[in-house]
């Protein structure tokens, strides 16, 4: 057996003091450890949904989360977002989908099942808290879907 040699890279950042907290920290960390894609969409017609009002944004979250997964629900109704706590205090999440309205949403455990049901906001978004250091799990379906 012969073993090949391999080159390793590694980035690191040294900030002094706490001028960065913990949340933006984990955030810079997430965003360094994407993989680079080439995309050629600069290229093509710009058509919609890219040309809507919402300007090809798929979704928007505030607070004091990061998101872990966006994807349709297992059962084929909706969809499933789950976030993480990343500042250590716990808090409230909001999120929304530009052009777009949730109608019902429920709080889930990590299979799906849905727990309690979660109240959409006037905007037609969605309001759920998150615990400290927690991930929480939401299944939400839209208006005309």
């Amino acid at each position: 057996m012969s073993l090949h040699p391999a080159v390793l890279r590694w980035r690191y950042r040294l900030f002094s003091g706490a001028s960065v907290g913990k949340a933006e920290a984990t955030r810079r960390g997430l965003y360094a450890r994407r993989i680079s894609r080439i995309c050629f969409q600069d290229f093509r017609e710009v058509k919609e949904p890219y040309a809507g009002a919402a300007g090809g944004t798929l979704a928007r979250l505030e607070g004091p989360v990061i998101p872990s997964t966006l994807r349709a629900a297992r059962d084929g109704r909706g969809f499933v977002l789950r976030v993480k706590e990343v500042e250590g205090k716990g808090g409230e999440a909001r999120f929304w989908l530009p052009g777009r309205r949730v109608a019902r949403a429920w709080a889930t455990d990590l299979l799906e099942r849905e727990r309690r049901p979660l109240e959409p906001d006037p905007g037609g978004g969605l309001r759920f808290p998150v615990k400290a250091r927690g991930f929480a799990t939401v299944r939400s379906e839209l208006e005309g879907a």
